[in-house]
């Protein structure tokens, strides 16, 4: 992890912080195949900087959750963020919440759900 400056980590701290996390893949050097930017807004100029660089060794949901626990122990666990956004969100989330099987089979209510005026219109 780089880039551990107490004034750029105070932003992390900061009450109702935005935080953007960035993936950089094609400038790795080996053995880490990841690049993660965490980028937090800075009020005070309302621009987004760059606060922490994080090499990750595996593209995982594990080496995802161990890098953002880094983070917020960085930021002595009192992180309070109204936003966090990432592009490796997907990731995050278990591939059990996308199979359809499994919710049939425990019973789980689904609704279908579409922003597209012309798909609720036929509904």
């Amino acid at each position: 992890m780089r880039g551990k400056d107490e004034g750029l980590i105070r932003l992390l701290m900061h009450p109702g912080a935005s935080l953007f996390i960035d993936a950089t893949y094609s400038i790795m050097p080996r053995p880490f195949q990841q690049t993660l930017v965490i980028m937090a807004h800075d009020p005070d100029y309302d621009v987004y900087t760059p606060v922490l660089t994080i090499l990750l060794e595996a593209k995982d949901e594990r080496s995802y959750w161990h890098a953002l626990h880094w983070v917020c122990v960085l930021g002595n666990m009192k992180m309070t963020p109204a936003s966090i956004t990432c592009e490796f969100e997907a990731a995050l989330i278990p591939p059990t919440f996308w199979n359809v099987n499994s919710y049939i089979e425990k019973e789980i209510a689904m609704q279908n759900r579409t922003n597209n005026p012309v798909e609720s219109y036929n509904r």
